[in-house]
């Protein structure tokens, strides 16, 4: 740990690029914000798991875009080095691109994890709990069918 607290924020990207919005209510039967993409900022650079593992960018430089919004989660004495070992850590374990899984391990679950290190904190329960709502529903058990067991491949996410 070093004497100097650095900010970690939490980048919130929508992947339907609106769609959720439009097409969640007659769909789900509830209203849906987006389907959530998230990454961790912090000491100026933005980590993100996909199907290549865990990967990072310049913050909002990814294909994605701009984020929809920016959730501050709060100050870090967790110095980049030690940062590093466990983006290290957990990219050859729990974050390979193998173990990769568009609905049940996800960014989202990446980003939790990273938030947890970091700050203690999890990232809002809407996005956590987005894939569970959604499977619960009748359109969801054909969307688990259909893509339940896709594996995305490097750059897509």
């Amino acid at each position: 740990m070093s004497g100097t607290e650095m900010e970690v924020e939490l980048y919130i990207y929508d992947l339907s690029q609106g769609m959720a919005q439009m097409m969640s209510m007659p769909l789900l039967g509830f209203h849906l914000e987006a389907i959530y993409h998230t990454a961790i900022v912090y000491n100026g650079v933005e980590f993100y798991f996909g199907g290549g593992g865990i990967d990072q960018s310049r913050p909002g430089g990814t294909h994605l875009g701009p984020p929809m919004r920016k959730v501050k989660l709060g100050k870090t004495e967790v110095d980049p080095c030690t940062f590093n070992e466990w983006i290290r850590a957990m990219g050859s374990s729990e974050y390979r691109g193998d173990t990769y899984a568009l609905l049940t391990h996800n960014c989202n679950n990446f980003s939790e994890d990273a938030a947890q290190f970091l700050v203690q904190k999890s990232i809002p329960a809407e996005i956590l709990d987005m894939p569970k709502k959604v499977l619960g529903t009748p359109f969801g058990k054909i969307i688990e069918q259909q893509f339940g067991s896709i594996k995305i491949t490097p750059g897509q996410f």
